[in-house]
């Protein structure tokens, strides 16, 4: 069974799987990823009380959808790209930190953190892609201590993020 979602952005279906004797739901979730949910009902008897689970739960992936899509309409940053980002941060660690920290700092996100975030929404950010940029740095033949101060930087940016902008709920 597929249930297109309408109207609201992301296209989103669903549909029943049968693993191991056993009903899964699978949900589409519009982004080229699949997210698999166990019934726990066993295939005999149960079609119809898993066609029934099916909806209840793209229903509510559908409407945690329209939340954020909500809430990234009512929030003008939710579109702000990682370098944009730490320029602001630097505009606030400007009036914060000494002359020669800032100038670090700068230097950091102009050479290193500015060119390889480029177009990347800070939204969408992930922790992979941080332990990526990490390990290519680090293979590029930059020091711990270079990449501690790197580090600062993400961390400080990511937490201004959180605090100010309310980007994301935690950070990764």
């Amino acid at each position: 069974m597929n249930d297109p979602q309408a109207g609201k952005g992301i296209m989103m279906t669903a549909s029943l799987q049968v693993k191991n004797n056993r009903f899964h739901i699978v949900i589409e979730l519009g982004n080229g990823k699949q997210k698999w949910i166990s019934t726990r009902l066993p295939i005999a008897g149960n079609k119809r009380k898993a066609e029934e689970m099916l909806r209840a739960t793209l229903r509510e992936y559908e409407d945690k959808a329209a939340a954020q899509a909500a809430q990234e309409a009512a929030n003008p940053k939710s579109n702000i790209l990682v370098p944009e980002l730490v320029q602001e941060w630097l505009t606030i660690k400007r009036r914060e930190v000494r002359a020669n920290t800032y100038t670090s700092y700068e230097e950091t996100a102009l050479n290193h953190i500015i060119p390889y975030f480029a177009g990347i929404q800070a939204a969408t950010l992930t922790t992979a892609q941080i332990k990526q940029y990490y390990n290519a740095k680090f293979a590029a033949g930059l020091s711990p201590d270079s990449l501690t101060r790197h580090r600062t930087i993400l961390r400080g940016m990511l937490d201004y993020a959180i605090e100010t902008l309310d980007l994301f709920s935690v950070n990764v």
